[in-house]
């Protein structure tokens, strides 16, 4: 005969007694052990599952960090590129500021390069000038990046005869 406690039991021992009926009709104990029930205290430790979410999560994180530093390194390089090509256009315009109202009209479309020539050169500058009233001269300076074909920037300035 088997021992259970009743349902409305909730202590933590619980008896089960195992018994055979002898053949003269009378109960012999063969074994009688405690079962224990795990205590309910607070849980250590992570499951597998909470540890696979948090990695999961952390590495959405990570890719999101990761990406938005590289759109800003590419950033920072068109930011450099650029730089150095409105330093070419600069130079250029301060280059023509020393020139005489003579020698502007003769730099009617010259190109002016950041390299030896146009296949070592990253920008070009194209000039354009031309009489725009009596004595007065309109120049125009536009820079060009040579490997999209874009325009990057353009200066027009006045110069009269002195």
């Amino acid at each position: 005969m088997l021992e259970r406690p009743l349902a409305g039991d909730r202590s933590r021992d619980r008896t089960a007694s195992l018994a055979n009926e002898a053949p003269n009709g009378s109960m012999q104990h063969h074994t009688t052990r405690k079962l224990r029930r795990a205590p309910h205290g607070p849980r250590l430790g992570l499951t597998l599952l909470e540890v696979t979410l948090a990695m999961g999560v952390l590495s959405v994180l990570l890719m999101g960090i990761t990406a938005g530093f590289s759109i800003d390194l590419g950033s920072l390089g068109r930011a450099k590129r650029l730089t150095a090509g409105t330093a070419l256009l600069q130079t250029v315009v301060e280059d023509l500021s020393a020139q005489s109202y003579d020698n502007l009209l003769a730099l009617n479309g010259d190109q002016f390069f950041d390299g030896a020539d146009a296949d070592s050169s990253e920008y070009s500058v194209t000039l354009a000038t031309f009489e725009a009233d009596v004595d007065l001269l309109q120049v125009r300076a536009v820079l060009t990046d040579l490997d999209t074909g874009r325009e990057l920037g353009r200066i027009v300035t006045q110069r009269s005869r002195r």
